[in-house]
């Protein structure tokens, strides 16, 4: 009987999936600060290096500013 071991390929597939999802996010964040016209070169150090994190805080200060039209 064979015995077959996938566990460096399923160790690849992971990382790969989060380096895809961290990439998608960060240019989808970027998209976003962008047409709200808020962007600028901490939101994308923030947005790049935190992630997640980074762009709840981008929402959370964003709903602090009051806008007057």
């Amino acid at each position: 009987m064979e015995n077959r071991h996938f566990d460096s390929f399923l160790t690849l597939v992971l990382f790969l999936g989060v380096a895809v999802y961290a990439t998608l996010l960060t240019i989808w964040a970027i998209i976003n600060a962008y047409h709200h016209r808020r962007l600028n070169v901490g939101w994308v150090l923030t947005f790049a290096l935190l992630n997640v994190v980074g762009y709840l805080i981008y929402v959370l200060v964003g709903k602090r500013k009051v806008v007057v039209h």
